[in-house]
């Protein structure tokens, strides 16, 4: 059973955690958290980043001796992304517009009633 003191908004934070709720701040926080974490990220990834680097030069350097000089992947990466965020969006909740339309076709009491001479 819900209380009606259950429906009341918190409390505004006093004190130190007070500034934090400025929308000015709010939105500056996680500029230096993100400069604080960015050199970790970098020390981890390092090694993944240039054994990436050195396969995608080997790979370009094989492709101009065979004669080719258009490296296809990122392209292909590009439509392989858009491809699954379309396939994501397809199992999205039908618009108002068409349930409105399915809705009318079986709801005698939506459709409009004919003139008895037309």
């Amino acid at each position: 059973m819900i209380t009606p003191d259950l429906l009341v908004a918190p409390e505004a934070p006093k004190g130190f955690m007070a500034w934090l709720e400025q929308p000015h701040v709010k939105w500056a926080v996680p500029l230096p958290l993100l400069l604080a974490l960015a050199p970790l990220i970098w020390l981890f990834f390092r090694s993944t980043w240039k054994e990436l680097d050195r396969e995608a030069v080997t790979y370009r350097e094989r492709l101009r001796e065979a004669g080719s000089e258009v490296d296809y992947r990122p392209l292909i990466a590009l439509g392989s992304a858009r491809s699954s965020s379309r396939s994501r969006n397809t199992t999205a909740a039908p618009t108002r517009r068409s349930t409105r339309r399915s809705s009318s076709r079986t709801c005698a009491s939506t459709r409009r009633a004919t003139p008895a001479g037309s």
